[in-house]
């Protein structure tokens, strides 16, 4: 193939494909490819390319196109023609030619969710507080228990005691096992303790209860326990995206956050 037909064949290419060509001459490529399949072939292979390029990282790309392209034109006499507006792309076509596709195609490093657990997560401490602060309040408009192993547990969950709060949360429970407010802080202790399992048994009802207060909190917790108990991404991603799509929760910011991480 003549490389300058090649080079003006790329030329369309890329200008079918950023939608800068006209209307007849979006045509008359499209009819091209129709009946010239050397030309299909090459419009997929850049498309590929340019595609592998845009998930890569643009400064390391460009700095090992640079590094390579030195290195390869001094010891290759190369006609080349590298056309000014396709400078990366042209290149970077040498470039998977000589070390193969792969190496722009690289799969995304594996997600670790300790990464988002360590950027974005912290137990809940703000209603944690006010429920603390309750316990000494008299009158009828306390909606929190003055139990006596309740309040030992909301103590031991500030102080991160999580194991020996698990243990006055699990005897709380077992006098008022309807008390909404010490199941959620029961499965965040667990999730805390690494109990996932369990934090996921406990906190799945919460967050799926539209009457419950503390809604987002569990979906919150719950979210990150799916994440950690079955490594799986995907699985908690559905999650992440209600808290972000919903602009009155606690959450909304940090979920974002985590979603942002996961797709990396």
């Amino acid at each position: 193939m003549n490389l300058n037909n090649r080079e003006s064949e790329i030329e369309i290419i890329h200008r079918y494909i950023d939608g800068s060509l006209t209307m007849d001459e979006k045509l008359k490529f499209e009819d091209d490819l129709k009946q010239n399949k050397a030309l299909y072939d090459l419009y997929c292979f850049e498309k590929t390319l340019i595609m592998g390029i845009k998930n890569a990282n643009s400064n390391s790309l460009k700095d090992r196109i640079i590094e390579v392209e030195n290195e390869f034109f001094k010891s290759h006499k190369s006609k080349l023609l590298i056309m000014k507006n396709f400078r990366i792309v042209a290149v970077a076509a040498s470039l998977i030619l000589v070390f193969g596709l792969v190496y722009f195609l690289k799969p995304k490093a594996e997600f670790n969710p300790d990464n988002a657990i360590s950027a974005f997560y912290k137990p809940e401490s703000d209603r944690a507080d006010k429920i603390i602060g309750s316990f000494d309040q008299a009158g009828f408009a306390n909606p929190y228990s003055s139990n006596d192993t309740f309040k030992l547990a909301m103590k031991l969950y500030k102080e991160m005691k999580y194991k020996d709060a698990l243990k006055e949360f699990h005897a709380y429970l077992q006098a008022f096992p309807n008390d909404k407010v010490a199941q959620l802080y029961f499965g965040i202790s667990h999730f805390n303790a690494s109990n996932y399992s369990e934090a996921i048994t406990v906190l799945n009802p919460l967050a799926n209860d539209d009457a419950f207060e503390q809604k987002e909190d569990a979906i919150w917790n719950l979210a990150f326990c799916l994440m950690k108990a079955e490594n799986s991404e995907k699985t908690a991603l559905a999650y992440f995206n209600k808290l972000a799509k919903n602009p009155s929760s606690p959450h909304q910011k940090n979920a974002e956050g985590v979603i942002d991480l996961i797709k990396k």
